[in-house]
């Protein structure tokens, strides 16, 4: 199944698998297309963003990411972590194995995020 709108300046085109769910987004402004693809299941995932990476699940049942793989862009990937609410504790960036930098999130007891840190 195919869907498409066209609007001033860009259009959008829109696919879907055998039981009408999102399989693929596409924004093209006559440049280069922009493409979001999802992964088909349960949750239903985005799976790629052409102008981004891959976003890699570990946990089939939920929607947290757990790494984000394929960069398009100058970014390293990324690995983050979660704690038992399902709040990100941290996003760690490696570039060939090496940990470069952490971006680590403390939550205080009303789950409001207190401290954030950069190292």
């Amino acid at each position: 199944m195919f869907n498409e709108i066209t609007m001033v300046g860009f259009k959008e085109s829109f696919t879907y698998d055998a039981v009408n769910k999102l399989a693929t987004a596409t924004k093209d402004n006559g440049n280069t297309p922009l493409i979001m693809t999802y992964k088909s299941g349960v949750n239903d995932r985005i799976e790629t963003k052409s102008d981004a990476a891959t976003f890699n699940y570990t946990d089939l049942t939920k929607y947290k990411v757990s790494s984000i793989s394929n960069f398009k862009t100058l970014f390293s990937p990324h690995s983050l972590s979660y704690n038992e609410e399902g709040r990100t504790t941290s996003i760690t960036e490696t570039n060939s194995g090496v940990i470069n930098k952490t971006l680590t999130l403390e939550y205080g007891l009303d789950g409001q995020r207190f401290k954030t840190e950069y190292t």
